[in-house]
């Protein structure tokens, strides 16, 4: 009993890996664009293509069209799949729900040996390498480059060491782990079977070791009944039946997804080193003793082809990509080529057929707004950030905050110390690096943050008025630290040879490797001007980079530092400080070739200067 649902699912999965396994999403929108539509969730197409229901009369509709466009898909592909009638299809269907005895489906009885280790699966295709979700995302696929991560290398002792995958929400690791999982199952790598285990580690409740092994054990073929009363026992069972798996079946490759700890996942290592073992998390499970592979975001190509893909399946006509090109980019870069987001910015385009590739940039453009624009009702950016955020402490939230009003690109340890106003909290950083919230730039002691994770932090902040105060406070302690620093660095590039003031640099050679390091970020600094609370510590240090700007003859810089000095104290009605950054703006302009401005910069400087007290001769 059974053979002909067995048939049913097995070719409905392998006209649906053929057709390079459409989003379940595209699937439910197929039955909307029916006349008249089917309406069908995707929770009931899962039930089919994971071999837990067989469609009923009241989906046979839906069911053909579905198969006739997934066999549509699959002849575009290189496998050469071959076509059948709808007919065949329909008599596959009639003789699947004869065998289920039923209309809804259902999975049947079935009788356990009686003994407590299961029967091994036999090879090919068979029930245990069916335990992987459908695929749901096709971002993924542009690192399928990384499909090796399978083939782990060996630990000092000789076994495969497990792969640990981790990176920021939304980078796309279960995508990537569920498409090398079903590459593995199609090249009948891992015989024994392919078992999949959600862990919600970034949940308030993650599932305990101990029921996750319940929940294995049961994939693997034990009989509830036959499931020892004890986690000890229970744990013994496990290692016994993926032993026994790997003795007469061949190796079996678990998915552990969404990890929370190492300690999570150590129960659920086999003891037989025939096994794979691949675990995602947001954190990096540094005690696990794996191989560590952090997922990066996808390169500006990729990211092009991922939202492309997207649009490509759901409407193939769709031509909006191809004739907006230089606006489709854009629209990769203010998604900060995160797949998540990339995902959505693809449903929000097909949701809306006549929505512009450039109009969707424009509606990404504003940082402030850009987390309520990546949001389509299904999925949202800002949820899959909340989750990463969630397990953090007070202080290593506030720390997270701080580092997203940083000026710049990244922080150093020294400039978050300052903004802190104190020592930071003992490994607070490593926590924002373990779970993909930072992650650190060229070397130690300095930190980046993400476009979309210094975005939705910034948005927290501007929520919260007693933590927007705190945050505030902390940016003018920045801009005072910046100012003293750059005074005494300006000091010593007027005067190397004089002597260092105590606790300041070493030199002038240490001197300049601080303002070479931090020049970006006193360059955001500056742009600070245009706020009246930092108006005059932002021309303080513009005025003090007079110095370094010429040694390292960054006149293009100099040009901006002094056109925001100009603005700050006109906001302060300083007229002396006005003229002199007008004054210095000439002089940067005029070294950069850009003649006419010079001159008038340089008469708006005298013109103000007049108006002085003291300096009308």
């Amino acid at each position: 009993m059974g053979e002909q649902a067995q048939r049913f699912w097995d070719e409905l999965a392998a006209v649906y890996e053929a057709a390079a396994r459409s989003t379940l999403e595209l699937l439910v929108r197929l039955g909307l664009r029916q006349s008249p539509p089917a309406v069908i969730s995707d929770a009931t197409i899962s039930g089919w293509l994971n071999r837990r229901t067989v469609p009923g009369p009241a989906h046979t509709r839906y069911y053909l069209a579905m198969t006739a466009f997934l066999q549509s898909e699959a002849g575009r592909g290189p496998g050469g799949y071959t076509a059948r009638p709808e007919e065949w299809w329909r008599q596959l269907l009639l003789r699947a729900r004869q065998d289920r005895k039923g209309s809804c489906g259902g999975r049947p009885a079935r009788k356990d040996p009686p003994c407590s280790l299961p029967v091994p699966p036999t090879r090919g295709r068979c029930r245990t390498l069916c335990q992987l979700p459908a695929l749901a995302s096709s971002a993924a696929t542009a690192n399928l480059r990384r499909s090796s991560l399978c083939c782990a290398r060996r630990g000092p002792t000789g076994p495969p060491l497990p792969v640990a995958v981790s990176g920021l929400g939304g980078a796309g690791k279960t995508s990537l782990a569920l498409h090398v999982a079903h590459a593995a199952r199609r090249g009948d790598l891992f015989p024994g079977g392919v078992h999949f285990v959600d862990l919600h580690g970034a949940e308030d409740h993650p599932v305990a070791p101990d029921n996750a092994v319940q929940a294995l054990l049961r994939a693997l073929g034990v009989a509830p009944e036959r499931i020892p009363p004890t986690p000890d026992e229970r744990a013994g069972l496990y290692w016994s039946v993926l032993e026994g798996t790997a003795r007469t079946q061949g190796p079996v490759l678990l998915l552990a997804d969404n990890a929370a700890t190492s300690a999570q996942v150590v129960p659920l290592l086999p003891g037989d080193p025939a096994h794979r073992v691949l675990i995602t998390s947001r954190n990096v499970l540094a005690q696990l003793g794996a191989q560590q592979v952090r997922l990066a975001m996808l390169t500006p190509e990729a990211s092009l082809e991922a939202l492309d893909g997207a649009l490509a399946a759901a409407a193939p006509d769709d031509r909006r990509l191809a004739r907006e090109e230089d606006a489709a980019r854009e629209v990769c870069r203010l998604c900060g080529y995160l797949p998540l987001a990339l995902q959505i910015a693809a449903a929000l385009l097909i949701a809306d057929p006549g929505k512009s590739v450039a109009e969707l940039a424009d509606e990404l453009r504003d940082v402030e707004t850009r987390m309520e624009y990546l949001e389509d009702g299904e999925g949202s950016v800002r949820a899959a950030f909340d989750l990463s955020c969630r397990r953090l402490t007070g202080e290593q939230a506030y720390l997270f905050r701080l580092m997203a009003f940083a000026p710049g690109p990244d922080v150093s340890a020294e400039t978050l110390t300052s903004s802190h106003g104190g020592p930071l909290p003992p490994r607070a950083v490593d926590a924002l690096v373990r779970a993909h919230l930072v992650e650190p730039r060229d070397g130690r002691g300095r930190w980046r943050m993400h476009d979309l994770v210094r975005g939705y932090a910034m948005a927290g902040v501007r929520a919260d008025e007693d933590l927007r105060l705190r945050c505030e406070e902390a940016c003018i302690r920045l801009l005072d630290h910046y100012g003293d620093r750059v005074a005494e660095a300006r000091k010593l590039l007027l005067t190397p040879t004089g002597t260092p003031a105590p606790g300041g640099f070493a030199d002038r050679d240490a001197a300049l490797a601080w303002l070479d390091a931090e020049r970006t970020s006193l360059m955001a600094a500056t742009a600070w001007a245009a706020e009246p609370g930092h108006a005059a510590a932002a021309v303080r240090l513009a005025l003090g980079l007079g110095e370094y700007f010429g040694r390292r003859r960054l006149f293009d810089d100099a040009v901006v530092a002094y056109e925001q000095a100009v603005r700050a104290a006109r906001l302060l009605g300083d007229r002396f400080d006005e003229a002199k950054s007008a004054n210095n703006l000439g002089v940067a302009l005029r070294r950069t070739q850009r003649l006419e401005e010079s001159a008038e910069a340089c008469r708006a400087a005298l013109r103000t200067y007049a108006e002085v007290p003291g300096t009308e001769e």
